[in-house]
This record gives C-alpha cells, structure tokens and sequence, in this order.
C-alpha cells in the first residue's frame, strides 16, 4: 500500500514551449484542480539548460517565472532575475536533493540515445 500523497510538489525539468505550457496550465487552473479532483500542487524547482535553474522548497512563483522568461529571452534569467534560495543546479541534483515528490520531464530529446531525458528519469 503507498503513501497518500496531500500536496504535489514538482520539479519541472525543462521550460521550453511544453514546460511553460505545462506551467501556465497548472497556474491557471489550480484552484479547478483542487475542487474537482482534490489535487493540490505546486511546482518547487524548475531547472532548464538555457533558463537556468531555481528551487524553493515552499514553491515557485510560477506567473513570475513565466514573465521572466516571456519579457526578456535571456539565457540564464531564472538564475539572474528570480530570487529563488537555490539557483544553479544540474537536473540530476535537482531531482535528488529538492523535496519534489514529483518530477515532470519535458527537456528536448535525442532520438537515438533518449538523453537528457533517460539520465532524469532513472534518476528519479
């Protein structure tokens, strides 16, 4: 038997045109998750090759890390811009050290070896 889970607490790797979109879904909608299907969630960290990467463990922002990216589209702005506790790290220590229960995986794909993706799910 597995462990009730009250709140889902997510570490997005990627925030590309599906992580975003996956982000502003879950913005918008959040209190329509919560009433329907009694999901409470919230996204901890968020962690990009070209973004950057931030973590809190009481959650992120999200609108504000969507406007960071939206307004400017300069590398690294995350880490730059957001005043994040922890800023800087790699996927694989992102999905290890964070108190994310939950990992989503939306970074691009290597057809022929699957990485980076491979790397983070076998991680997680």
């Amino acid at each position: 038997m597995s462990a009730k889970i009250d709140e889902y607490k997510i570490a997005l790797m990627g925030f590309g045109t599906v992580g975003r979109g996956f982000t502003e879904i879950l913005f918008k909608k959040r209190e329509w998750l919560r009433e329907t299907y009694g999901l409470k969630a919230k996204i901890v960290a968020i962690c990009d090759i070209y973004w950057g990467s931030i973590y809190d463990p009481t959650g992120l922002d999200e609108a504000k890390a969507l406007e960071l990216v939206e307004k400017t589209k300069e590398e690294k702005i995350l880490e730059k811009e957001y005043d994040a506790p922890h800023k800087g790290w790699n996927a694989v220590k992102t999905i290890k050290e964070t108190n994310a229960n939950v990992v989503v995986e939306v970074t691009w794909t290597n057809l022929e070896t699957g990485e980076p993706g491979l790397t983070h799910i076998k991680t997680a």
